[in-house]
């Protein structure tokens, strides 16, 4: 095979069909519920999932996929494109970026691009899509590389989550913040930094608020709903009324509705969504 776009479970695609021009790869992440581990790599439903979460009495983490995940993903092709969820908050880029260097040691030759998205969920989902895109096209691995790189550049996603628990005892908020959601049962709305941590912009009284200020602030920060992704934890009538929230403000707008993979579904948590939007 010519071409390998592997990417992490930090992307929403599970149950994608196969593709002429390249090999889709999914590399999955762990999520540690007391002491049994789900690996999220599409077997297990995420009500399942919810399922055992909620009947988990113990501490819950998550843990990225090993180097060698990685170097088995990529090992095969001459092409490769591997897009990572944000590396602030996994160490899946750097375990992808150690196995790049033992694979070239052995096959200097092969092309492996590694790339942090600085996001996850629909935001590596449009780059994976962008990347077949330009394989397809016949671009060249320097085009593909340096295509994608530019369109990342172009995306918004925000998180409107109505439980912090998960975010706030794995380190991805502030506890302080975490606490005062909690304590005045708010939602909230956030999205990431620059460096690809979680950035909180809102906390807001009720869940239809959070929606309507999520695409206030997607108008300010000039993005034009050409293509949305909204993945759902287990909330799909949510996800149908941001759907057509969006629509009123985008109206040209391509709005795709998915559930969230276990990793972004355990950090969603239960009625959250991700919203990824594409120029």
């Amino acid at each position: 095979m010519k071409w390998t776009i592997a990417f992490d479970a930090g992307c929403d695609m599970r149950n994608f069909d196969p593709i002429e021009s390249a090999h889709l790869e999914l590399v999955p992440l762990t999520i540690n519920l007391g002491h049994k581990s789900v690996v999220d790599d599409g077997h297990v439903s995420l009500q399942d999932f919810q399922n055992m979460l909620d009947n988990e009495p113990g501490k819950t983490g998550t843990a990225c996929p090993s180097v060698g995940d990685w170097h088995e993903a990529m090992e095969t092709a001459e092409n490769v494109i591997a897009i990572t969820i944000s590396g602030a908050v996994s160490g899946s880029y750097q375990s992808a970026v150690i196995a790049r260097e033992m694979i070239l040691e052995e096959e200097p030759d092969k092309n492996i691009f590694i790339f942090d998205s600085v996001s996850g969920s629909g935001t590596m989902e449009f780059l994976v899509r962008k990347a077949v895109e330009l394989i397809e096209k016949g671009c060249s691995f320097e085009e593909v590389c340096q295509g994608i790189t530019e369109y990342r550049s172009h995306s918004e996603i925000f998180f409107l989550l109505q439980n912090v628990d998960n975010v706030m005892s794995n380190g991805r908020l502030n506890p302080i913040i975490g606490k005062a959601v909690k304590a005045l049962k708010l939602c909230m709305l956030a999205t990431v930094s620059p460096e690809g941590t979680m950035d909180v912009i809102a906390k807001v009284r009720t869940f239809g608020k959070t929606m309507d200020k999520s695409i206030a602030e997607a108008v300010k920060r000039g993005a034009t709903g050409k293509h949305i992704i909204i993945s759902h934890c287990l909330n799909l009538q949510g996800a149908e009324t941001m759907k057509s929230k969006l629509l009123e403000t985008f109206p040209e707008a391509e709005i795709e509705i998915r559930s969230t993979g276990l990793l972004c579904g355990y950090y969603a948590e239960k009625g959250g969504l991700i919203v990824a939007l594409q120029d």
